[in-house]
């Protein structure tokens, strides 16, 4: 146990202050959401970026987690090390999923308590959408082998969804942004569209995962 503690401390100090960027822009959110809320009633605003802000803030952790390895001058010698490419992949990247589904968790119980909405919709709703969107972004590191080409394929992803799935639902495959509770049946409909891509982004990335 105090072997995974110092290996997830060291994988969160390693990437420096892009791992601090997500807590903080969570909580700024946070902060935002109470003010405009006390002010206006913009619940739809609100939702709608939920969905879009803490999948993206996952993908771009699961981005970086990866920097020091594949984007680094002689970030390749972490391979010489006596670790299986498992753990420089999958293993390493879901812890990083348990605590982004943490800071989620927070995140959501404070917006349900601001706008008086159910938590576990909305906990449910972002963390199988981060799970799809972190896999598609560590494909995209694993892919290109530099941060520049994972956030590109990040925003792709996320961009297509937002822009096209608008007018083509056929592009649009793990958001609602309606901004409403999702209803049992889109909650569904979501989490098998996200464990079909996750299952295959995580799974192919970790087989071309390579120094």
């Amino acid at each position: 146990m105090r072997r995974i503690y110092r290996e997830t401390a060291y994988d969160l100090k390693e990437p420096g202050v892009h791992i601090w960027i997500i807590p903080l822009t969570a909580l700024a959110f946070i902060v935002l959401t109470y003010f405009l809320q006390k002010n206006m009633n913009i619940d739809v605003l609100t939702l709608s970026l939920l969905e879009v802000l803490i999948p993206s803030l996952g993908g771009y952790g699961t981005i970086m987690l990866m920097q020091g390895l594949l984007d680094t001058e002689g970030g390749e010698l972490g391979f010489a090390y006596p670790r299986s490419y498992l753990y420089w992949g999958l293993i390493r990247q879901f812890r990083f999923f348990i605590l982004h589904s943490i800071l989620t968790a927070a995140v959501c119980e404070a917006l349900a308590l601001i706008l008086h909405v159910d938590f576990l919709s909305l906990f449910y709703l972002t963390v199988i959408q981060s799970f799809a969107v972190m896999a598609v972004s560590f494909l995209g590191v694993i892919a290109g082998k530099k941060v520049s080409i994972g956030l590109i394929v990040l925003i792709a992803f996320i961009g297509i969804q937002l822009t096209l799935g608008r007018e083509y639902n056929i592009f649009n495959r793990i958001y609602i942004i309606n901004g409403a509770i999702p209803s049992h049946e889109q909650l569904n409909s979501v989490l098998y569209n996200s464990l079909f891509i996750g299952v295959f982004g995580w799974g192919i990335g970790q087989v071309w995962l390579r120094p």
